[in-house]
């Protein structure tokens, strides 16, 4: 899944949508997300899953209000972020763990 900031173009075996003003992208973006398993309930069962347009455009999934849809989408784009730093966190953690490895296990430190 991925939200277009700006204009772009894509082939006939992509189904894309264009929201409204009335709703959010980043809301739809992990809505979208989130339904991955149901939308997929509707894919063609050959070598590449696809929904065809026909089939994708009857697809009826309830939205609430604008604000609501932009809470939800403000309070996971938070976690997002939070997940990203905790990440970064993580790799820099692990970066510490193998520097002490290599002085450790090498006997350079002594315990």
């Amino acid at each position: 899944n991925v939200i277009l900031k700006e204009n772009g173009s894509c082939n006939q075996q992509i189904n894309a949508i264009l929201p409204s003003i009335y709703h959010s992208n980043e809301y739809l973006y992990y809505l979208l997300t989130f339904k991955t398993k149901y939308l997929l309930s509707f894919a063609s069962k050959t070598a590449t899953l696809m929904i065809n347009k026909s089939v994708f455009s009857n697809i009826i999934i309830n939205l609430p209000p604008l604000d609501e849809q932009k809470a939800i989408s403000d309070i996971l784009s938070k976690a997002d972020e939070e997940i990203e730093l905790l990440k970064e966190l993580r790799d820099k953690k692990l970066e510490e763990k193998k520097g002490l490895m290599q002085l450790l296990l090498t006997g350079i430190i002594r315990v």
